[in-house]
């Protein structure tokens, strides 16, 4: 087997070195001064082998967005150019920076911007005509008295980028609003509304295929405030046909009543034959406990969606990409099932290969025993595919990439692209049209780093021989697959599907590590999840394909308790105003720097805190992912240090919910609190 050859330069200001081969050690630069640490990177090729990478950049006067050219060839990006507005005076936060480039060159980044810090936050736009053209001034897209978050972008036609995001009203529900914007002239149409007005509406996500066709899916959300959390999610998608100015009436793709399953994380992708695959992780409502990866499709003219759940309990941070023609591969970090809250674990990614409408079995794509977060994928037309994420091997960060050739369906063994060091972004990555690949990434105290590949160099590892068999030998048992997955040999039984929604189905029992709940839940088929870990999964071409949720519902099998749990105090016992740690992990324990806690409980019990934005204009929206740690009877104390996802909390207000479950499964009562993270 040959291991693709990737070639490693550090940047300041994304000005890459001369490249060295991977098997050497890598030669970095002098890094960047710190304060000015770039984050949240995302690169893009055009259809001659141009690339364009974007990035939050933070300095005194607050967090901007930046961009930076590389000319299909060359081993170094252009001058840097900053996209969001100069701060005169004051401090001014740019985040979640979005970035679309057509195969013609013209480019579109869209990013949440708020002027000053603490004011409302706007969907803020630039465009460029062509891969040499000039950026244009940012330009706010959406209306500028309303919160307006969560933007996605790509292009409908040459030239023409399309922006969605979600607004919150002056009153009622955010809404998804949808506008096209012309990357010659920036001209911004009205924008059109997607979504219902009668829901709380988020998290919308893009995705545009070579034809021009679009697919747009969103969640719709009516859960209360508080545990015990009633309600459902529901995630919702809409297909523009190519041509098209507007978005129709949204479809159903996955309901979770009547199980406490939120719907988050929903990444979708078209591909060219119209194909559309739909991938999102669930949660436990009111545990905050991780569930599974799901993933839908619908094939181009079909009236509603199928799918099945890929991974076990435990899973998050779906990814989704297009690979080869009409083919798809999914991405996600599997961690512990047992139902604690975590965003590190072993990335898993499944196959979809083209012609086919059935998903292989997730296998590992990084190594077993070494944490990995922050996933993503990057596939060309031609089928190479490269996953790209953040090792923990317990020293510190560093970037690990694997290849998929085209047509192959194991992924290369993973690479170090950098050395392990500092705390490190979400890496992005990109393919281009003859399979060569460059990720992009920062690092604690430096500027973006990026590693190339030579395309030529993936080559798909050779099959396994089959062994001829030995009638004398006892059989090797078969492994089982991802309880959920569509080859998990011995438990399916088909019988008519009854799940909500409509269409056809059957129903598939599959079996999932348990998590403990606070009372059992009907599955769609009218069945009980019982102690065995069993759940129930409808798969079939009904629009509510997944409405059963195989979340591992178990009876429980110990006596309750006398006391009903009560969180009787939640106090801070340090400063609500305190900055968050410049690195580390997700952190809620003992002892250490951030927000000292105290919970006072009349019983032990696990801790769910959720942490919650508090923009100003009132619109709340629970972070990922949630925190658990146990707690004993009488005063617990702990400290948050202000980090969620790899990433530290920008400044800002937020909101913790705080309460418990005792063994029994029982929730106690729940108590919010705000507090403010510092620059």
């Amino acid at each position: 087997m040959v291991s693709p050859r990737w070639l490693l330069a550090a940047t300041i200001l994304l000005s890459i070195t001369p490249a060295t081969a991977a098997s050497a050690a890598p030669s970095w630069s002098a890094a960047d001064a710190p304060g000015t640490a770039a984050t949240q990177t995302s690169v893009a090729y055009d259809g001659a082998g141009n690339a364009t990478a974007a990035w939050i950049q933070t300095d005194s006067t607050g967090t901007s967005v930046w961009t930076a050219r590389r000319a299909a060839g060359a081993t170094t990006f252009g001058a840097a150019t900053r996209l969001s507005a100069a701060v005169t005076s004051g401090t001014a936060m740019a985040d979640k920076p979005q970035l679309a480039v057509d195969a013609a060159g013209n480019a579109i980044g869209a990013w949440v911007g708020q002027r000053p810090t603490g004011a409302l936050d706007v969907i803020t736009v630039a465009t460029r005509p062509g891969a040499s053209g000039t950026w244009s001034a940012a330009q706010a897209a959406s209306d500028t008295s309303l919160d307006s978050l969560d933007p996605t972008v790509g292009f409908s036609a040459t030239g023409q980028a399309v922006l969605a995001y979600d607004q919150s009203p002056s009153s009622g529900y955010a809404v998804v609003r949808v506008a096209n914007v012309a990357t010659a002239t920036g001209a911004i149409t009205q924008a059109q509304t997607v979504s219902s007005s009668s829901v709380a509406v988020t998290d919308p996500h893009l995705a545009f295929n070579a034809s021009g066709a679009g697919e747009l899916v969103w969640k719709e959300t009516t859960y209360s405030f508080s545990p015990p959390y009633t309600g459902k999610s529901v995630l919702q998608g809409s297909y523009r046909a190519a041509g098209a100015a507007t978005f129709p009436t949204g479809t159903l793709i996955y309901n979770s009543s009547p199980q406490p399953n939120a719907v988050s994380d929903a990444r979708v992708a078209l591909a060219d034959n119209g194909t559309a695959a739909v991938a999102w992780s669930t949660t436990d409502t009111n545990s905050g406990a991780p569930l599974a990866i799901a993933v839908s499709t619908r094939a181009l003219g079909a009236a509603s969606w199928g799918g099945i759940y890929l991974s076990r309990t435990g899973a998050t941070q779906p990814r989704l990409t297009v690979s080869g023609q009409g083919g798809f591969v999914a991405a996600y970090v599997q961690g512990p099932t047992d139902g604690s809250a975590t965003d590190t674990g072993t990335v898993r990614a499944a196959r979809m290969a083209p012609g086919t409408t059935s998903w292989a079995a997730a296998a590992d794509v990084s190594a077993s025993g070494v944490a990995g977060t922050a996933p993503q994928l990057g596939a060309g037309p031609q089928g190479t595919t490269i996953a790209t994420w953040v090792s923990r091997p317990g020293s510190g960060d560093t970037v690990q990439a694997a290849a998929l050739a085209a047509g192959s369906s194991t992924f290369i063994a993973p690479q170090d692209l950098d050395a392990t060091g500092g705390t490190t972004g979400t890496p992005g990555v990109a393919v281009d049209p003859n399979g060569n690949a460059l990720a992009v990434w920062g690092r604690s105290g430096t500027t973006a780093r990026a590693a190339s590949l030579d395309g030529s160099t993936v080559v798909a590892p050779a099959p396994t021989p089959t062994p001829t068999p030995n009638p004398s030998s006892t059989p090797t048992p078969t492994p089982t697959p991802d309880p959920g997955s569509p080859s998990a040999p011995g438990t399916t039984t088909s019988t008519p599907g009854t799940g909500s929604g409509t269409g056809s189905g059957t129903t598939t029992t599959v079996t999932t590590p348990q998590l403990p709940t606070p009372s059992p839940t009907a599955s769609a088929a009218g069945t009980r999840a019982t102690g065995s870990g069993t759940a129930t999964v409808v798969v079939g071409t009904g629009s509510a394909a997944l409405a059963a949720g195989a979340q591992g519902a178990v009876d429980a099998t110990s006596a309750q308790s006398t006391l009903a749990p009560s969180l009787r105090s939640f106090k801070a016992l340090s400063a609500r105003r305190f900055h968050a740690a410049a690195r580390g992990t997700t952190s809620l324990h003992a002892g250490g720097a951030g927000l000292k806690l105290a919970f006072t409980t009349n019983v032990a019990g696990t801790l769910r805190l959720i942490v919650t934005s508090a923009p100003s204009g009132g619109r709340a929206k629970n972070l990922q992912p949630f925190l658990a740690a146990p707690l004993q009877a009488g005063t617990t104390t702990l400290v948050f240090n202000g980090r969620l996802a790899n990433e530290a909390l920008p400044a800002g207000r937020y909101r913790l919910k705080a309460a418990f479950v005792d063994a029994t499964g029982r929730y106690s009562n729940g108590r919010v609190m705000t507090i403010a993270i510092s620059r």
